[in-house]
């Protein structure tokens, strides 16, 4: 974090600033999810791990589009996002 803070970020203020509205719009649900009821909440946080995964997916598939090196921990993540959004969902 040092060099962070000491050398600006390290992809540029672009890339930053998109990391922090992803960090709001998926932090977003699951800040809600606390505060509404039980029932709503676990639909609203399901959500949000959902769209994380659905993320990962793009992340992995331009990945692949601009010629990367092949799998990354996106698409173990995607996979573990969407089946904890469907467990969510599918409680009880």
């Amino acid at each position: 974090m040092a060099g962070v803070s000491a050398g600006g970020t390290p992809h540029g203020r672009a890339v930053f600033g998109l990391q922090a509205a992803g960090a709001v719009v998926f932090g977003a649900p699951a800040v809600t999810g606390l505060v509404v009821g039980a029932d709503l909440g676990r639909y609203l946080i399901a959500a949000g791990w959902f769209c994380h995964g659905v993320g990962d997916f793009t992340h992995l598939r331009m990945r692949r589009l601009r010629g990367g090196r092949g799998p990354t921990f996106a698409e173990w993540c995607a996979v573990v996002d969407v089946v904890v959004a469907v467990e969510l969902v599918c409680l009880a």
